[in-house]
């Protein structure tokens, strides 16, 4: 899946809800950064492959997880610069 793009129902979410997503979206991240740091080091202890594959999974997750992240700020973004632009008409 591209996050490349804005999720166009990101577009119909209230200023509220989105802000709340975003919250949400902060806190997993934050999870995926420590599972990720405790499947590396639990692979440097253990270099196998089991260990390699949760680390690469971790990894995979957490990425996603900022592409989410990412793609909800540009939209928060999105609308303040709107705002701004109007509120100067």
């Amino acid at each position: 899946m591209s996050h490349l793009h804005l999720d166009e129902s990101l577009k119909t979410l209230s200023d509220e809800e989105l802000k709340q997503r975003i919250k949400t979206l902060e806190r997993h991240v934050m999870i995926g950064e420590q599972d990720f740091y405790e499947k590396r080091a639990q692979y440097k202890k253990h270099p196998n492959e089991t260990n390699l594959t949760f680390l690469l999974n971790t990894a995979e997750t957490a990425i996603d997880r900022y592409a989410r992240l990412r793609e909800h700020y540009l939209e928060y973004i999105s609308r303040l610069e709107k705002a701004l632009k109007e509120s100067k008409s």
